[in-house]
Parts: structure tokens; C-alpha cells; sequence
């Protein structure tokens, strides 16, 4: 292993209560209810294309940009003015990858300026090289496309690195993009078949020191 990349929402802090509540107020104000469960298809997927699917289904009339708009809005001033915290265990498994020279980097399908946001509440900016957004490709995961953009501006083969996701979609984007992969399930959503991940944990405690992950993926 020589770099590691981690998803934001149900990875960095549990973001996905949230996020569901916002779209199913949106939904609700034009006039469609649904529950919480109707957008666990969508976990990990970007938000114009989850958008467009579901203006298609229900025959919205705002444009996509428009729903955006005001769900970023929202997102954020519930993000900007109330308490986040980090997943338990995040910062200490952050210091240990720092001081076994690991980089690390946040891919995920969030809006850019949202995870500037909790990079900056969190207080985590000294452990991550940077972070980019699925919002900056024409693409969403499953599709590999920003994992392998992440490891091109790390300089690193995918095969050298390491993916924590929550999401199937964001574990299928992982391999398909030659990564291994840890699948975090602390703050599941729905059942999400993470078969496919190379090793699941419920907390970061579980790979804190550095010599676990050294016996985990054989390094």
C-alpha cells in the first residue's frame, strides 16, 4: 500500500441522514412523498445524475440545476451552522497513515464546496494531499473514473492503493478502477452488498495500527 483514498459521506462522518432528509423535503415540496429507503439506490451516486433519474420518474418540473441548488442550499447551512463530528477512531487511523508516510486523499460524489466545508470543520486538511469531486467529471461510481483521477494526481498505481467506501456503488468503483478495498459499515444505509470489498470493518479502531493493514493486504 502507498496511498490511501478515502469516500466522505458514511466514511469521514455520517452525512447520509442528512443528506436523505434534505432530498425528501425537496421531494415533498413538489409535491411527492416518499421515505427515507427510496434513496438508498442512490447512495454514492453524483448528484446530477441521481437527479435527472428521479425529475425523470416523477415528471419534476424544476430542471436538475435548479433542484441542486436548493439542495446544496440547504446542505449546507445545516452542515456551516450545526455540530459535525468525524467518524470514531477517523483522526487517530488519519495520524497513523501520516506517520508511516501513507498520503491520503477524499474522493467523493459530494459537491466540491461541500467538502471543502467538512474538510475545514473537521479540522483534518494536514492529513489529506487533497480532496476532488465526482461533480468535476461527466461520470458518477460506479463508474472508476474519479478513483483513477485521485490516484493520476497522487502519482501512484491503483494496484498500490487502498479505497475506504460505504457505499456497493462506491466498492464496485474501487476494483473496477484495479484498487483494493475496505468497506466501512458503520453507518449503513439500507443493505448494501459489499462483497466485492477486500475486508470490512465497523470502526477504524479495527485497522489503527499500521501492522494491521500490513497483515490485511499481505504489504
Amino acid at each position: 500500500m502507498k496511498a490511501l483514498i478515502f469516500d466522505m459521506d458514511g466514511v469521514i462522518l455520517n452525512s447520509e441522514p442528512i443528506n436523505t432528509k434534505v432530498c425528501v423535503n425537496i421531494l415533498k415540496k413538489n409535491g411527492i412523498d416518499v421515505n427515507d429507503k427510496y434513496f438508498d439506490k442512490y447512495l454514492g451516486i453524483a448528484n446530477p445524475i441521481m437527479w435527472e433519474a428521479i425529475k425523470k420518474e416523477y415528471e419534476i418540473s424544476k430542471s436538475v440545476k435548479e433542484i441542486i441548488e436548493i439542495q446544496e442550499k440547504e446542505t449546507f447551512d445545516i452542515v456551516k451552522n450545526g455540530d459535525i463530528l468525524e467518524s470514531p477512531n477517523l483522526k487517530e487511523f488519519l495520524s497513523t497513515l501520516k506517520n508511516n508516510n501513507i498520503p491520503c486523499a477524499i474522493a467523493s460524489s459530494s459537491p466540491q464546496e461541500l467538502i471543502n466545508i467538512i474538510v475545514d470543520k473537521l479540522e483534518i486538511k494536514e492529513y489529506l494531499k487533497f480532496w476532488i469531486s465526482a461533480e468535476n467529471f461527466n461520470t458518477s461510481k460506479p463508474d472508476p473514473k474519479i478513483f483513477i483521477e485521485t490516484a493520476n494526481r497522487l502519482g501512484i498505481k491503483p494496484k498500490d492503493i487502498i479505497v475506504i467506501e460505504d457505499s456497493e456503488n462506491g466498492i464496485k468503483a474501487a476494483k473496477r478502477a484495479g484498487m483494493k478495498c475496505i468497506a466501512y459499515s458503520k453507518h449503513h444505509i439500507g443493505t448494501p452488498n459489499m462483497s466485492e470489498a477486500d475486508y470490512i470493518i465497523n470502526d477504524f479502531s479495527e485497522i489503527l495500527k499500521y501492522e494491521k493493514l500490513k497483515e490485511i493486504f499481505y504489504i
